[in-house]
């Protein structure tokens, strides 16, 4: 679905649904990879499945998100409004969100990674071309840039590879000091940096396993992250 092949996405998300009506990842990725109507039979199995399964949990936030989607399609704006709204309610429970130590975050970033720094490390990493990284903001049509880019024979989609968070987190330990990123980006070295960078390019050939041994002969290979 990432690479944008909704159609075969949602063909096998509902042979998914039948062979295990009880997995509410399911529900929520077939809600979004196509549009619903009301007579839809597949509405009553999920609300079924949403009013036994406990509030306070995330297969009630997938639930309450799928149900969303599938009222939004159908036009029954205050019951995709009332899901909605349940696993939003759930899904916030997860976080702790403080402003103001998000802005001091980022002006941290904003002050280690200036035009000198990069510039005195612009040679750090490999010389490899498998990777396209495709960054932006929420909601400003990374993910339909991928799409887009991915449809190109030589290109693949991985979607969003869930590497940089948990590398970042470990660099201190890896760089053998106490500062915390991104700080600790001031005791990188060479070495580091090539290491760091051989692993994600290990993680990406990983998350598509047979995918990329179908494209192992086509040399001009790239994947989007």
């Amino acid at each position: 679905m990432e690479a944008g092949h909704t159609a075969d996405a949602a063909v096998a998300l509902e042979t998914l649904v039948k062979l295990y009506p009880e997995v509410h990842t399911g529900y929520y990725y077939l809600a979004v990879s196509r549009k619903f109507n009301s007579d839809d039979p597949l509405i009553p199995q999920l609300r079924a499945l949403e009013e036994k399964t406990s509030e306070e949990s995330n297969a009630s936030v997938n639930l309450n998100f799928a149900l969303g989607k599938i009222y939004d399609d159908c036009k029954q704006w205050d019951a995709a409004f009332l899901h909605y709204a349940k696993g939003n309610r759930v899904k916030n429970l997860e976080y702790d969100y403080q402003p103001q130590r998000k802005r001091r975050n980022f002006e941290k970033l904003i002050s280690l990674f200036s035009r000198e720094f990069m510039d005195g490390h612009r040679e750090l990493g490999i010389p490899s071309n498998l990777p396209v990284l495709i960054v932006g903001m929420p909601r400003s049509g990374t993910t339909l840039t991928e799409q887009i880019v991915s449809s190109h024979p030589s290109v693949i989609g991985a979607g969003e590879v869930v590497f940089w968070p948990k590398a970042l987190g470990g660099l201190p330990y890896m760089l053998g000091t106490s500062t915390p990123y991104p700080e600790c980006m001031a005791y990188i070295t060479p070495g580091k940096a090539a290491e760091l960078a051989e692993r994600y390019v290990e993680q990406l050939k990983k998350s598509l396993g047979r995918i990329l041994t179908r494209h192992a002969s086509r040399t001009s290979c790239r994947i989007t992250s």
